[in-house]
């Protein structure tokens, strides 16, 4: 699991950051003119924060993240608290 946790993260890193550029050695023109080429990448936030508070989580509580903690982009996730801990059952003898 953590192998495919750091090969997922590791993968994100490298395709946000690879630029047409480094190609060809020419400069795209931005996609959008307001705020420039940088914008289309911000699409990769979300699935990188589900990725990341699915790693704390399960590293925190032992457990996967809930479908309505990925719903939030894995912030719920985040900042959840922890679940209690269960309470060891105790047996009585009878005499």
């Amino acid at each position: 699991m953590k192998k495919h946790v750091l090969l997922a993260v590791t993968a994100a890193i490298m395709l946000s950051g690879s630029t047409l550029a480094s190609a060809n050695g020419c400069v795209p023109p931005p996609i959008f003119h307001a705020a420039g080429a940088s914008v289309p990448w911000g699409v990769f936030v979300c699935p990188a924060l589900i990725i990341l508070s699915a790693a704390v989580v399960n590293a925190r509580d032992h457990r996967e993240l809930t479908s309505q903690e990925a719903w939030t982009c894995g912030v719920a996730g985040l900042f959840s608290p922890s679940p209690a801990a269960p309470q060891p059952v105790v047996l009585k003898e009878k005499y």
